[in-house]
C-alpha cells in the first residue's frame, strides 16, 4: 500500500480507534513478555524465542545427570565463550541506526547486541523489541558523556565478541544500569553504535544525531565516577532545586548556618563537578537542547539536569552583583553550564531552531576530538532548509569552516559570527573573517545569548576566493589606548587598581578637540560619585542586567533573592553558601565581576573623534573602527597593504557609536 494512502487510512475516524486499541494491546503485551522472560531469566530456563521455534522434544529421562556449572550459566542470545576474531559491523540502511541491547544484571563483563532499527519507524512504548518486525522503534536510552583520551581499556561483550570501549563508558554502564528496571535496556551510545572506522558512515549517522538525540526516550549525562566531593555537591544542587514553601499556619523554614570550613568545602565541591570535562564537549550543546529534561549521573548520584542549569544561572547571578563567590574560586565554574542552558532554552527544548551564529560561536569554548565537531555539532540546532551544510569528514578543517562562514554571514544576525574569529594573525591557514575554532579565546564575544539588541537587517556580503566584500563604513579610528589589559588571573587587587587607571585614561576624552558635548559629559559621569553604576553597564558591553540587579537590589530584597537564585530554596544556599550574609547588590564588587566576565583579554581605548571604548588587546594605533551593514557591534580593522584591503582584529564596544542603517562601500578583509 501507497505511504501516503496508508496513512490516510489509518486516520480514519473509523480505522483511527481500531490501530489506537491495537497500539495499547502491543503495549500490554510487550509489558507481559518482559515480565515472562525475566522470570524465565531468574529460573534460568530458555527464552521464549527458544519455545517459540524448538520443535516438541522427547520426554526426558527420569533422573537427569546433574548440570555442570557451564550448563547453568543464564541463557542469552550472546554466547558465553567469547569469538576471538574482532566484531564486524553489517551496513546500515538509508535512516537507519543501531541500538545497542544491554542485560541489566550485575556480571564480570557487560553483556550486549546490536540492532539496527530505522529512524522512520513509529515509536514504541516500551523499551521491548519484541516488535522489531512491526517496525516500532523501541524506547532507548541516549548516553551523553565525555569521550576523553582515546584509549580504549575497558570492554563489553557485544554479540558474542570482545568490544573494546573507553573506560569510561564501560564505567557509565555499570553505574547507570543498576537504576534500569527489567531484564535488558536499550541504548545508543555513539561509541558502539556507529562504526568509527568507516568515515562515510560516521559522516552519514552524525546527520542523523539530531533525530536521535530527539527520538531517545531518556538522554543520560555521564559525568564521570564519585571524586572531588561528588556525592556532596550532588546532594547539594538536589536540595538547592528543593524550594520548599511553607503554607498558612506552617512553621518557617530555617536552615543552620554551614561554618566557615563547610562553606569552603561546599564551594570546591560545586566548582569541581561543574569543571568536569563532559561540560566543555562540543556534542553536549545538541544532546541537552534536543530533550526535554535529561539526567545527570556523577557515580551513583543524580540530578536533574534542569537543576544544575538553575544553580548554574544562580551561581554566576550571585558572582556578577557583588562578588558573593569566594575570591579563591575565581574561574568562572559556572559559566559552561550556564551556555549550555541558554542553547537550551534558546532552542526551546529542542521543538524550534536557532542562529548557526550564535551555536558557532559558542563552540569555540568547547572542546573536541575532532576539531570539525565544533561545527558539525552546531549544525544539528540549526534549519537544514536556511543553511545546506553536511557533516563530512573527508573535508579538511579549512574547507569546512570556510564553507560554514559562507552559509552564516549573509544571514540576518549572520555578522555575530565575526566574534568567532580573533585571528589577525590568520593561523592555521584561515582568512581573518572566518572562525577560528582551534585556539582558546583571546577574549569572549560580547554576550549573545541573553542580550536584547538583535538586528533584522540582512547584511550585503561578497565571496571572492578568500576576500570578503562586505558593505560597511570607516567611521573612526583608534587615537591612543590604556597600556593596562585585563588578564584571565588578575587578582582582585589587581583589578581595583585597573579600574582606576581606567577611570584615569578616560578623562582624556575632556582634551579632545573633536569630542562633542556628549562625550565629554558622558566622561563626566564616568569619573563622578557615582560612577560605578555607569561603569558597569559599559564594562557589560551594553548588557542592562548591572542595572536590573542594582535597582532591584535597592527596592526588595525578597524580589533581589528570587531574581539571582532562580527560585530556588534560596534559604539554603543562604545557609550553606553564604554563611547567612543578606542578598545586596554592592556596585563597588559588580565592577570586578563585570572586568572578569566581559573584558578578559580587552582595553581600553580614545578614538580620534572622542569616543571612550572597549577593544581587543591586539588593537594598535591607527586601526580603524567599522561599522558593517546589519551588524550590531564595531569592529576593529588594520590595514595590510597599499590597497584597500584589511584583516579582522575583532569586536569592540562604545557607547554612543550606533548600527549604520543603509549599505555604505564595500570593504575587502582577508
Amino acid at each position: 500500500m501507497d505511504g501516503n494512502l496508508e496513512e490516510r487510512y489509518r486516520r480514519h475516524p473509523m480505522v483511527a480507534p481500531i490501530y489506537k486499541s491495537v497500539g495499547e494491546l502491543d503495549a500490554r503485551l510487550g509489558r507481559i513478555e518482559n515480565a515472562l522472560a525475566a522470570i524465565l531469566e531468574r529460573l534460568r530456563m530458555p527464552t521464549l524465542e527458544t519455545f517459540a521455534k524448538a520443535p516438541v522434544a522427547p520426554a526426558a529421562p527420569a533422573t537427569p545427570p546433574p548440570a555442570s556449572p557451564a550448563a547453568a550459566a543464564p541463557t542469552t542470545a550472546i554466547p558465553a565463550r567469547l569469538e576471538p576474531e574482532p566484531y564486524a559491523y553489517g551496513p546500515l540502511a538509508q535512516d537507519e541506526i543501531r541500538l545497542l541491547l544491554v542485560e541489566n544484571e550485575e556480571a564480570d563483563c557487560i553483556k550486549a547486541q546490536l540492532i539496527h532499527v530505522n529512524l522512520n519507524w513509529r515509536r514504541g512504548v516500551i523499551s521491548s523489541v519484541r516488535g522489531m518486525t512491526d517496525k516500532v522503534i523501541p524506547q532507548f536510552t541516549a548516553l551523553s558523556y565525555a569521550w576523553g583520551e582515546p584509549k580504549f581499556d575497558g570492554s563489553i561483550a557485544l554479540d558474542g565478541h570482545r568490544f573494546p570501549v573507553t573506560r569510561n563508558v564501560e564505567t557509565a554502564f555499570r553505574h547507570i544500569l543498576k537504576t534500569k528496571p527489567g531484564s535488558k535496556s536499550c541504548w545508543w551510545v555513539d561509541q558502539i553504535c556507529i562504526n568509527q572506522a568507516d568515515i562515510d558512515e560516521r559522516s552519514q549517522q552524525v546527520g542523523l544525531m539530531r533525530r536521535i538525540y530527539k527520538t531517545a526516550s531518556v538522554v543520560t549525562v555521564w559525568l564521570g565516577e564519585a571524586a572531588d566531593d561528588s556525592d556532596l555537591a550532588m546532594q547539594l544542587l538536589n536540595e538547592m532545586g528543593n524550594a520548599k514553601s511553607r503554607g498558612p499556619g506552617q512553621k518557617e523554614l530555617k536552615y543552620e548556618t554551614a561554618s566557615p570550613e563547610k562553606t569552603e568545602q561546599h564551594w570546591q565541591a560545586i566548582s569541581a563537578l561543574f569543571s568536569r570535562p563532559w561540560w566543555e564537549r562540543a556534542w553536549v550543546r545538541q544532546e541537552i537542547a534536543l530533550n526535554y529534561s535529561p539526567t545527570v549521573f556523577c557515580g551513583a548520584a543524580s540530578c536533574p539536569f534542569t537543576t544544575l542549569a538553575a544553580a548554574a544561572e544562580a551561581f554566576a547571578n550571585l558572582d556578577q552583583s557583588g562578588g558573593f563567590v569566594p575570591d579563591n574560586i575565581r574561574q568562572p565554574f559556572y559559566r559552561q553550564a550556564q551556555l549550555l542552558a541558554g542553547i537550551k532554552a534558546k532552542t526551546r527544548n529542542g521543538s524550534r531552531f536557532t542562529d548557526l551564529a550564535i551555536c558557532l560561536v559558542l563552540s569555540r569554548a568547547s572542546k573536541a576530538t575532532d576539531p570539525r565537531d565544533k561545527v558539525f555539532s552546531a549544525i544539528g540546532l540549526t534549519d537544514p532548509d536556511a543553511h545546506k551544510l553536511a557533516a563530512d569528514y573527508r573535508k579538511p578543517l579549512k574547507d569546512v569552516l570556510v564553507a560554514a562562514a559562507r552559509s552564516v554571514l549573509p544571514t540576518c544576525n549572520g555578522l555575530d559570527l565575526l566574534a568567532a574569529c580573533q585571528n589577525p594573525e590568520r593561523r592555521h591557514g584561515l582568512p581573518s573573517w572566518v572562525p577560528n575554532l582551534s585556539d582558546l579565546w583571546k577574549s569572549e564575544p560580547i554576550e549573545m545569548v541573553k542580550r536584547k539588541r538583535k538586528s533584522y537587517v540582512t547584511p550585503d556580503v561578497q565571496f571572492e576566493d578568500e576576500v570578503l566584500r562586505i558593505s560597511g563604513a570607516h567611521i573612526d579610528a583608534v587615537q591612543s589606548l590604556c597600556d593596562l589589559v585585563v588578564q584571565q588571573n588578575d587578582t582582585s587587587e589587581a583589578l581595583s587598581s585597573l579600574y582606576t587607571t581606567w577611570k584615569e585614561f578616560t578623562t582624556q576624552v575632556l582634551r579632545c578637540s573633536k569630542a562633542g558635548y556628549d562625550q565629554k559629559e558622558f566622561v563626566k559621569t564616568l569619573v563622578g560619585d557615582s560612577a560605578d553604576t555607569l561603569w558597569a553597564y559599559m564594562l557589560a558591553m551594553g548588557d542592562e542586567t548591572p542595572y536590573q540587579i542594582l535597582s532591584i537590589s535597592q527596592h526588595s530584597d525578597v524580589h533581589f533573592a528570587d531574581m539571582l537564585l532562580q527560585n530556588l530554596n534560596y534559604k539554603f544556599i543562604t545557609a550553606n553558601f553564604l554563611r547567612g550574609r543578606k542578598l545586596k547588590a554592592m556596585p563597588e564588587r559588580m565592577i570586578d565581576a563585570m572586568l572578569r566576565k566581559y573584558c578578559i583579554g580587552r582595553r581600553l581605548c580614545l578614538s580620534e573623534k572622542g569616543f571612550v571604548g572597549i577593544v581587543p588587546a591586539e588593537s594598535r594605533t591607527g586601526d580603524s573602527i567599522a561599522m558593517f551593514y546589519g551588524g550590531q557591534f564595531a569592529s576593529i580593522l588594520r590595514k595590510i597593504d597599499e590597497g584597500n584591503r584589511y584583516v579582522l582584529v575583532g569586536e569592540a564596544f562604545f557607547p554612543g557609536i550606533e548600527p549604520i542603517k543603509k549599505q555604505g562601500q564595500y570593504i575587502e578583509v582577508v
